[in-house]
């Protein structure tokens, strides 16, 4: 049997010390008092338990006036109310202090857990590692913790852990009577009668509290056989009626067990979803690439960081060739201090064709996703990055022809203003080749006053050139379209 419930619920403030008016004196019970709270009428089982423990500024209701017995407490909150139940003593000094790995400090159940720790009311899973505060409390968790907190002692058995446990509380009459399971969730309500009927003990009072029921009492093995005493005692006392509403709040439990369960199936998607989240957020984006052939067996590729790092700062890249339909490791390129990495690709064929793949890893190990491939038929001009029509567009450059000689041309770039989510790392250069555009040249950003010279131009000749600016995540603008003839004095046009 699993005494454990995996069940994770939400660490949730569930109002249990709220201040409040209501005083109930001590030898007054909800026989005689209506309670305050919407949902907990007279035919409620732990009306009394609940009244008199909200009497003791113990707990108090939700905001919206109700108690909502049928929900079920975690680890935390249990911890909670008896910090409340046994002492007044100022607690800040464990605020600050950490005891659990899974119980950082300044949380708001920090003081609470780590408290019910030095006592040794709780001592933790995994060898006292883990607390799991979030952690729904079952039935023989909470007796063990509630006992440990009133300075109750138990025979230890090794046979069954937590029988001693739930004899001593059987000895005393302090399990509430529909605890059918050793390992079921323990609900509001039967927190409030529990507690009630320590403190009442500690009175006298504990039959006076119970009156005619004080005779029932659930036992080790009628808990292991799920028999629901507080159902058997009315049954044999109310007759039809009383089944009625013992069917009626078997019903509003199940109901709200069902409920349970969905809440913490949306809570299990949304943990799922969140994580997802956090895991993309740390994904750097893939790399941007300009590709140049640089000699007879080689190809210049400088590689920028993506737009998107992760979060952490691009440590290197991972460069793969596609072999037989399969990418295979080539290089790998550490990152320097600037802002981008320059490589060669060498020992490459001309003629043959090659397809590469960078990929980007930042300091946390995360991988980009995207492909950043290029193919290029060694020995031809270089091809262009694939661009992507996501986003904003970046503006046009501004260009003008600075100089006109016989076979060269010198044009300024004026760049478009750039934003933070598309910065400018360059321009594309096409050359219109009998009716058609073919790729020229990418222009990085020049250091000489954003001029560029084009050289061993026929100055008989007519050439069409069309400018666009490129940022880094792979935008580029509408074009600037310049015809010009390359001799002195020759026809220039910018469209």
């Amino acid at each position: 049997m699993n005494t454990h419930s995996s069940k994770t619920v939400a660490i949730a403030m569930a109002a249990i010390l709220a201040s409040t008016n209501i005083f109930v004196p001590l030898s007054v019970y909800a026989e005689t008092t209506k309670s305050p709270l919407t949902d907990i009428n007279d035919q409620a089982i732990y009306k009394d338990g609940i009244n008199y423990l909200i009497g003791q500024k113990i707990v108090s209701g939700y905001p919206d006036g109700t108690y909502r017995p049928s929900i079920t407490l975690n680890r935390a909150e249990m911890l909670k109310i008896l910090v409340g139940a046994t002492t007044k003593a100022y607690l800040d000094s464990y605020k600050g202090k950490s005891c659990f790995d899974d119980v950082a400090a300044n949380e708001w159940y920090t003081t609470y857990v780590c408290y019910g720790k030095e006592k040794g009311w709780v001592a933790g899973y995994e060898n006292g590692k883990k607390f799991r505060p979030a952690q729904t409390v079952n039935t023989v968790e909470a007796l063990k913790m509630t006992l440990g907190a009133f300075g109750i002692t138990y025979t230890a058995t090794s046979d069954v852990w937590y029988k001693g446990i739930v004899d001593t509380a059987s000895a005393q009459n302090f399990i509430p009577f529909d605890v059918t399971s050793f390992d079921a969730g323990l609900r509001r309500d039967q927190m409030a009668d529990l507690i009630a009927r320590v403190l009442l003990k500690k009175d006298n009072k504990l039959e006076d509290y119970l009156q005619e029921k004080a005779k029932i009492i659930a036992t080790y093995d009628t808990i292991k056989a799920g028999k629901n005493l507080a159902a058997e005692s009315m049954k044999n006392s109310a007759g039809a009626d009383a089944k009625a509403k013992i069917d009626a709040e078997a019903k509003i439990k199940a109901d709200a067990e069902a409920s349970a369960k969905a809440e913490a199936a949306k809570l299990a998607a949304e943990k799922e979803a969140a994580a997802k989240a956090a895991e993309e957020a740390q994904t750097p984006g893939e790399p941007f690439l300009t590709i140049n052939p640089w000699d007879e067996t080689s190809v210049y590729v400088e590689v920028y960081d993506p737009h998107k790092d992760g979060g952490q700062a691009i440590d290197y890249y991972i460069v793969e060739q596609l072999v037989d339909g399969v990418y295979k490791p080539f290089a790998i390129s550490y990152k320097k201090d600037q802002a981008n990495s320059k490589m060669y690709l060498t020992g490459l064929v001309k003629g043959k064709t090659y397809t590469f793949k960078f990929t980007a890893v930042n300091k946390l190990n995360k991988k980009s996703k995207g492909e950043s491939v290029f193919t290029i038929l060694f020995g031809n001009m270089n091809t262009y990055p694939t661009v992507t029509s996501d986003g904003t567009q970046p503006d046009r450059p501004t260009i003008y022809m600075t100089n006109q000689d016989n076979g060269t041309v010198t044009f300024t770039i004026q760049a478009p203003k750039e934003t933070a989510e598309s910065p400018i790392i360059g321009y594309l250069v096409r050359r219109k080749v009998d009716g058609k555009y073919s790729p020229y040249q990418i222009l990085l950003p020049s250091e000489n006053g954003g001029q560029y010279i084009f050289s061993n131009l026929d100055q008989s000749a007519g050439y069409t050139y069309d400018f666009q600016t490129l940022t880094l995540n792979r935008k580029v603008s509408n074009s600037v379209t310049v015809d010009f003839i390359a001799k002195k004095g020759g026809a220039v046009q910018i469209n």
